[in-house]
């Protein structure tokens, strides 16, 4: 990660993306436009989350911080889209 700006301008990039493909499902499978919101909304919340951490551990380096910060987004982020890729062959 180079720096806090890039990784906040990520973790937006990711958001639209995840709000294109629950868009996507939700035009091409209208059954699955309920669980595509709730999807939507978990990346939502996720998002919100992320963004509201600061740095609270003085035990830890700022890099350490935010590279597991990054790490514990990229989890759920993933698990939201396999979730997504779910709706999209179910």
């Amino acid at each position: 990660m180079a720096n806090i700006r890039t990784f906040k301008k990520e973790l937006y990039m990711v958001l639209e993306i995840i709000a294109e493909e629950c868009l996507i499902v939700r035009d091409l499978h209208p059954e699955k436009a309920e669980k595509a919101e709730k999807l939507f909304e978990e990346a939502l919340e996720l998002y919100y989350e992320t963004r509201s951490k600061k740095n609270t551990d003085a035990s830890k380096s700022q890099k350490k911080f935010y590279a597991d910060l990054r790490n514990s987004y990229l989890e759920g982020i993933f698990a939201i889209l396999k979730n997504i890729e779910a709706l999209h062959t179910a």
